[in-house]
This record gives C-alpha cells, sequence and structure tokens, in this order.
C-alpha cells in the first residue's frame, strides 16, 4: 500500500495532467481528500497555491466548473453542506448525448391527471378558506 506522501503526489501529479477546468477541480478534491467534501474556496486556494489557475479568474473558473460537474454528475452537494464531493471517482464520465436523452424520463406509478393528496395543501386550503372569511366580513 502507498504511503500518504506517494499517494498525495499521485493525486497531485493527476491534478497537472487534468486537461480542462472540470477535471481540475475533480482532482483537487479529491486530493484535499476531506470525508466532508471541499468548499469552494478550499478548492480555489489549492489550485492558485500550486499555480494551476491564476488568482484572479479561479473562483469564477471554479464555480463555473462546480456548477457544470454537478449537472454532469460528477460531483454533488450533500444536504444542508456548502462542500462539494465528488461521486464519480474511477468511472468513465456520461456523454452528452447520453445525460441529454435521460434527463427528463420519470416513471410515475399514478395514473395520468391523478394527483397525490398531502396534508400539507389540505391544510393550506382550510386556512386560506378561514383567511377569506375574514376578510368578507370586513
Amino acid at each position: 500500500m502507498p504511503s500518504e506522501s506517494e499517494t498525495s503526489q499521485t493525486l497531485e501529479a493527476e491534478v497537472r495532467k487534468a486537461t480542462n477546468h472540470l477535471d481540475q477541480v475533480v482532482a483537487a478534491i479529491k486530493a484535499i481528500g476531506s470525508r466532508r467534501g471541499s468548499s469552494r474556496d478550499e478548492i480555489v486556494e489549492y489550485l492558485v497555491s500550486r499555480d494551476l489557475m491564476h488568482p484572479k479568474i479561479a473562483k469564477a473558473l471554479v464555480a463555473k466548473a462546480l456548477y457544470k460537474g454537478v449537472e454532469q454528475g460528477l460531483i454533488k452537494r450533500p444536504r444542508g453542506s456548502h462542500n462539494y464531493l465528488v461521486i464519480m471517482c474511477n468511472k468513465k464520465r456520461p456523454s452528452r448525448d447520453h445525460h441529454r436523452n435521460h434527463r427528463h424520463h420519470h416513471h410515475h406509478s399514478r395514473r395520468q391527471g391523478e394527483r397525490k393528496s398531502s396534508s400539507k395543501l389540505k391544510r393550506h386550503s382550510r386556512r386560506s378558506e378561514k383567511h377569506h372569511r375574514k376578510q368578507s366580513h370586513h
């Protein structure tokens, strides 16, 4: 098993080899290696400190790459967190056409036109009825 320094060197080499900003960001998240994910500022700091991005444009490029990565399913944001995690470590990135074709296919078990009854909806409608009754008396 490689030592911690060897692992960090291979991860840093992976960051340097990355051809586009998204690949650099994904490699940086892996290299930072935090279990809770990496914040946008941590990623920017990592890439700037290794002279991989110019400090003036790094923030914008990282933001754009993170957005793209989340959209493509390479990166995810845990609920209630401002951090980013890499989900597809060794898998090949899906092609753009594959992503476009599978974006809006939802399978619903309900028949067309049938709605799910929700207690929140019922509660809301009761409240609005009370509100309207109060206003009509004035």
